[in-house]
């Protein structure tokens, strides 16, 4: 059979070893949508601001700002999403 391995110490939460290996596989693929959403949120910032600098100071709106912001909207609100507690498994 497989080894089982304990999440704390109590030995309360024993899981075995692929349910273990499936779960870190599941955070590294949360964490790294997170930075995906993140990133993609500071890029509508920066787009934002340079629309704005550019209505400000030269009277030349960004033409596709819109578009630009509109699209990764929805992706970085899923990618954002709050995984589940450690504990809720």
């Amino acid at each position: 059979m497989s080894e089982l391995s304990s999440s704390d110490p109590g030995g309360a939460g024993v899981h075995p070893d692929w349910f273990v290996a499936i779960r870190r596989v599941a955070n590294a693929v949360t964490a790294g949508l997170n930075v995906i959403g993140t990133l993609l949120i500071v890029l509508i910032m920066l787009l934002v601001n340079f629309d704005v600098i550019g209505r400000t100071l030269f009277n030349a709106p960004c033409r596709a700002c819109r578009k630009w912001c509109r699209c990764p909207s929805s992706p970085s609100s899923f990618c954002k999403s709050p995984r589940p507690s450690p504990k809720a498994a």
